[in-house]
């Protein structure tokens, strides 16, 4: 049986035509994967517009770098790899920004212009979600940021270079630890 998203037999024609100056042929596999690389992004980097830098370099990558063809695994897995890996680079860079900014004193970025409530609960859930994700291993905060952005236990192992059959046990640990955390920093049990 195949996976719901297997690779489509044009990735790769579109890539080759796209490599050969085909504007076209890469508008259509930029349409046709953008939602997950931008779901990815969005789940790591927790920001809007860092999710959009991060999606634009994953795609400028594919363009100027594609994955070689000697996989089955396509160029699904690929691009989920590549948009992990640069959100996380790109939170590194944005952490030490962070320490350097405080410790100069400057003042954090104001809020965007939003309802000042909407804006407070925003960034306090995503604050809470991101200690939360902080707090646990690397490997299990890009199980859960893969899982959410729909990818099958196949596309995990192939991003992360994992056997698919320890996936499922993987992200049920993850899951559990998530769990833990939320109760030691809530004080509440998720359900």
């Amino acid at each position: 049986m195949v996976a719901r998203h297997a690779l489509l037999p044009n990735d790769w024609a579109l890539l080759r035509a796209a490599q050969d100056g085909d504007d076209e042929a890469f508008s259509r596999l930029f349409a046709q994967h953008y939602p997950l690389v931008f779901s990815i992004a969005l789940r790591i980097t927790g920001r809007l517009e860092d999710a959009e830098d991060v999606t634009q370099e994953v795609f400028l990558q594919l363009y100027h770098r594609p994955p070689a063809r000697d996989s089955d695994a396509g160029i699904r897995p690929w691009l989920a790899r590549v948009a992990a890996n640069v959100a996380r680079n790109m939170l590194r860079q944005q952490r030490r920004l962070a320490a350097r900014t405080q410790r100069y004193g400057q003042l954090e970025q104001p809020i965007a212009d939003e309802p000042i409530e909407l804006a407070i609960a925003r960034r306090e859930t995503a604050a809470f979600v991101r200690q939360l994700l902080d707090g646990l291993p690397e490997r299990d905060r890009l199980l859960l940021s893969l899982r959410a952005a729909g990818l099958s236990y196949r596309e995990i192992a192939d991003a992360l270079d994992l056997r698919e059959s320890s996936i499922g046990k993987l992200l049920a640990r993850a899951e559990e630890r998530f769990r833990a955390r939320y109760a030691e920093l809530s004080g509440e049990e998720l359900a």
